[in-house]
């Protein structure tokens, strides 16, 4: 036996960046890099293994991996030798070759403290072979990975932002973005120019059934087909027509109603919307007995159609990527909400900006899967 300067657990600590950077599944759609990050992953894991106990066919090598390089959006190949017979530089060399932090290494281990590995263990035994810490590689893999296909996505199409609508697991908004991806592949030029001039500087949203917002923005459905998605955004310069219609109607609507607030979602569809605002408009005409009374009264009503105005004029202002609110909330608690939300101090402003909200009947301040910021509805 012989003293160490890391433990087999701070080890597995130490190297999960690292982990994260070469791991195979990110690289699903590159079988060739998968192939070969995960041979190197078997070498480089079979020479710290040797290290407890040292053993004696320990034998230098190199080993080859590529990750991504997020400011080039490229490829970067990287090499690692493995020499000696000291954990803490080696993962130390690991973490540089990946440009990663190497602040969180506990250096002062090698002076004051030692571990000692029992005869015959290895790190699988005792690192991140275990089931724990392997469930939360996992976990937050699956993180970093969404995180990649939707910023793929983003770059492809140029989509301001990539929204999940659903309360389905996140493997799920990654079959979505997968097969989104595929479309994009394996289409033809016109069609693929198709997706992405309806998707180009615009929201991209997944939820239930396919077609464009009330904002302008196109919402494919996570249990529709591609070819769904296709006749979409082949309809989506036609229905954004439509957008000044829909105001138009709104603004009849609300002096119909003698000042009513019309409420407009702007997550629903534009289509539906406006046939629901003339539909309602055709209605209120068809009782001219009723005019009076509703030109009086109206002014103290809401009719959930038009909180648009107020929303985009909030996140244009504290400079937000996205601003949404729960299915369900009252519309008069979200507008005062989203007013208050306006005038919040200058500091809240700047920690805020460049953020998504999404206004919540959650009493707890959360970051979501999607990377939004999840208020309480009263937090302001």
């Amino acid at each position: 036996m012989r003293p160490r300067g890391l433990s087999l657990h701070d080890v597995s600590i130490a190297l999960r960046p690292f982990y994260f950077a070469v791991h195979p599944d990110r690289f699903a759609r590159n079988p060739k890099v998968r192939e070969q990050n995960e041979k190197s992953l078997q070498v480089f894991n079979g020479y710290l293994n040797d290290l407890f106990p040292v053993s004696n066919t320990i034998r230098p090598t190199d080993v080859r991996f590529s990750i991504i390089d997020k400011e080039n959006n490229d490829l970067q190949d990287i090499r690692i030798t493995l020499s000696g017979t000291d954990p803490m530089r080696i993962v130390k060399q690991a973490l540089e070759s990946c440009k990663l932090s190497t602040k969180d290494i506990p250096s002062q281990r090698l002076k004051d403290t030692f571990s000692w590995a029992p005869s015959g263990s290895s790190l699988g035994d005792n690192g991140f072979r275990s089931a724990n810490i392997e469930q939360d590689l996992l976990k937050l893999l699956m993180r970093l990975t969404l995180k990649d296909d939707i910023d793929d996505i983003k770059w492809r199409t140029g989509a301001k932002d990539v929204v999940w609508q659903m309360d389905w697991a996140e493997s799920h908004m990654r079959r979505c973005l997968g097969n989104l991806s595929r479309l994009l592949d394996h289409s033809s030029s016109k069609v693929k120019d198709t997706v992405i001039h309806a998707l180009y500087k615009n929201v991209l949203r997944f939820g239930r059934g396919s077609y464009v917002c009330c904002d302008g923005s196109i919402q494919l459905g996570a249990d529709n087909v591609p070819e769904q998605w296709e006749q979409v955004c082949m309809e989506a310069s036609v229905r954004r027509a439509q957008l000044p219609q829909l105001r138009n109607a709104a603004a009849d609507l609300r002096q119909l109603l003698g000042g009513a607030i019309v409420i407009i979602t702007h997550h629903n569809g534009l289509a539906q919307s406006l046939q629901q605002i003339n539909s309602l408009g055709i209605r209120v005409r068809s009782r001219e007995d009723l005019l009076p009374e509703l030109a009086k009264h109206g002014k103290d009503t809401m009719v959930e159609t038009e909180l648009e105005v107020d929303r985009q004029d909030c996140e244009r202002h504290l400079c937000l990527s996205s601003l949404e609110w729960e299915h369900g909330m009252r519309p008069d608690e979200v507008l005062q909400c989203v007013r208050r939300l306006r005038d919040v101090d200058e500091e809240t402003r700047q920690n805020l900006r460049g953020l998504g909200i999404k206004l919540s009947l959650n009493p707890n301040v959360f970051v979501m899967s999607d990377g939004r910021i999840s208020i309480p509805l009263n937090w302001i």
